[in-house]
């Protein structure tokens, strides 16, 4: 199972992932990790219900970590399962109070729940801890309407134009990167960024 999951997950054949998993779980119920590539399959067809659900099976396997509460609180995100996400990520917090992905997790919880300079603290958190992660960016373009610092806007161009950058946070970046030359006037530097995120 695990080397055919890999191969469809390589291929982005999520429906046959979905149907792969499936019977993995009904094979081996206490595997975390037929859980894990259920909950991705379900994922990326855009049922976070599902998604969500079945990664609430992977830490019945394989305990409570912070990556593993990280993972949940971003699911239920996506889920708008907004008392799911805060209980996760607290969890979280509780055990590695300085990981990047649950920082960055937690600014876009903030934001999503209104709480606009409490979600700023924790992106910039996030960013001393790995001034890299992109998703933080993400989220203080719009807390700050793009207002970045001439550091970040470099660290943004950077993250945009060099290929080890994972492609959906090059893509991330990009947008992140245009935003900050249209909230300083420069609409042509700004459109010619949008143009080089789509």
């Amino acid at each position: 199972f695990s080397a055919d999951a890999e191969i469809l997950t390589r291929q982005g054949n999520w429906r046959a992932l979905e149907a792969l998993a499936g019977r993995w779980v009904q094979t081996d119920p206490g595997n975390a990790q037929a859980w894990r590539t259920l909950s991705r399959a379900t994922f990326e067809l855009g049922r976070f219900y599902a998604a969500l659900a079945a990664f609430q099976k992977v830490l019945d396997c394989s305990g409570r970590s912070a990556a593993n509460l990280t993972t949940l609180g971003r699911l239920a995100l996506h889920a708008l399962e907004f008392d799911t996400a805060a209980a996760a990520l607290a969890e979280a917090e509780a055990l590695a109070p300085n990981a990047a992905e649950m920082l960055a997790a937690r600014g876009l919880l903030l934001t999503y729940l209104g709480r606009f300079a409490e979600a700023e603290t924790y992106c910039r958190r996030c960013l001393d801890c790995s001034p890299e992660f992109v998703p933080a960016y993400t989220t203080l373009s719009r807390l700050t309407k793009g207002r970045f610092s001439d550091q970040e806007m470099n660290v943004l161009s950077r993250l945009a134009a060099q290929q080890s950058t994972p492609l959906d946070h090059r893509i991330a970046a990009a947008f992140a990167l245009a935003h900050g030359y249209d909230a300083r006037g420069d609409s042509g530097t700004a459109f010619r960024a949008y143009e080089h995120a789509h």
